[in-house]
Parts: C-alpha cells; structure tokens; sequence
C-alpha cells in the first residue's frame, strides 16, 4: 500500500516506510525484576532480532527505515526511577547493548534512534532536568555502533525553553552524517512556543531538524493536519 501510494505521488518520492520498536531492554526492563534482566535479555534480544530479520527481508531495504525506542534505558535506569538499576547496567553496558541493536539493521536500511522519557497519556514518566544525561548516553552509543545512523532524536518538554536545557547539545558528538532532532513541536503553544524553544536551542547547536516531543500517537486524527502545518512553519526556522 505505501509503495502504491508513493508511485501515485500521494506519498513523496524518496520517502521510506518507517518501522519502530523498542529496544529488548526496554522491553525485558519493564515486566523482569533488575537482578534477573541479564539472564532474560539475551533471548528476548535473539527473539526481537528475528522479527527485524523478518522484516528486512520482506521490505526492500531502500524503502525502509527503522526507529529503535529507547526509553526504559533513560527512565528506569539512567533517570533512577528503578532504583539500584543503574549500578546492575551502567550507561556503558546500556550503550553496548543500544548499539547491538543499531548493528542487527543491515547497512541498507535507514536507521534512527529516539530518546524518550516515556509517554503514557501524553506525559512524561520524569520530566528530563536537562539534556545532559542523554547528550553522554548518546556519545556513548555513537562511539559503540559499527555501522552510520541515519538520525538521533531527544524530546523537550513544553515548558523548556529556557537555555540551560539545551547547554549539553554543545558537547553532543555525532558523525557529520547524522542527522540530528529536538522534539520541540507542540500543539499547545503552536508557533510561538516553538520559536522559543527553537531560539534556545540554536544557543547552544546550529544544526538540527525539529519533530514532536515523542511522536503522534496522542494527536487526535483531526489535529494531524494543523500539527503537520506547524512543523512546515518551524522547519523555516530551525
């Protein structure tokens, strides 16, 4: 069906289909007790594997690309709302295993990651204080993956339009390839609140495409066209 649309020119040419999932941690992290996750993770992982093998092959790799959701990593572990989870996975061991699941998409395929702090009815589980913990958990995974991203996404928060939020990016360290976005549009506050967030922003990184904080999934399908509108109007300004 994307393909058929696409060769209509309902869809732009060059488009790719985008496949998201979340990570075998973020996954295994959510039902299995901390202590236990280790001895879990690497069947969920081999399992998960399997269905992106599924896919890419059914998929010309042209026309894909592929979002790896990395939340639990960020929440549970790194945010400290598990408690004792970070000291059993370090932000070394979380990056080890985010970059396994980059290098399990073959070369061909478009591949991205997005940093979240969870979205359960359209909120944060935490409210990220700044993007410095994901600025470093980045670095770390950019330095572990074998093969390009395509691009990285962090979210910001409606109210953040305040400098010191955005600080970190100046250390963020991502091949010149990567294509780089702040989750900084919002429906709420429209243009304007975006301006802000995007003034900020470009205090501390030049360079960067502008999305929703974490997606669509609690737009209501009337919205859809007036918040695709926004990201139009924003995408002059970034």
């Amino acid at each position: 069906m994307f393909s058929n649309l696409r060769a209509q020119g309902r869809i732009a040419p060059g488009t790719r289909f985008q496949q998201s999932l979340p990570t075998p941690f973020g996954v295994v992290a959510m039902f299995v007790r901390p202590h236990d996750i280790e001895a879990v993770l690497p069947h969920y992982q081999k399992a998960l594997f399997a269905e992106v093998d599924d896919i890419v092959s059914r998929v010309p790799h042209g026309d894909l690309a592929l979002q790896w959701d990395i939340a639990l990593e960020v929440v549970a572990a790194i945010e400290g709302h598990t408690p004792g989870l970070l000291d059993i996975f370090p932000m070394e061991r979380l990056a080890e295993l985010v970059a396994a699941a980059a290098d399990h998409v073959p070369a061909g395929v478009e591949i991205g990651l997005h940093f979240c702090y969870g979205n359960p009815g359209g909120k944060h589980i935490i409210e990220p204080r700044d993007l410095g913990n994901l600025v470093s958990f980045c670095n770390l995974i950019a330095t572990e993956t074998r093969r390009p991203l395509t691009w990285v996404h962090m979210p910001v928060p409606i109210a953040r339009d305040d400098e010191p939020y955005f600080a970190a990016l100046r250390d963020l360290r991502l091949p010149e390839a990567t294509e780089f976005y702040l989750g900084l549009v919002h429906l709420a506050d429209g243009i304007d609140g975006g301006t802000r967030r995007v003034v900020a922003a470009q205090r501390a990184r030049q360079n960067f495409g502008i999305a929703t904080e974490c997606g669509f999934r609690y737009v209501s399908p009337d919205a859809v066209p007036r918040l695709l509108d926004l990201h139009r109007q924003m995408g002059f300004l970034a």
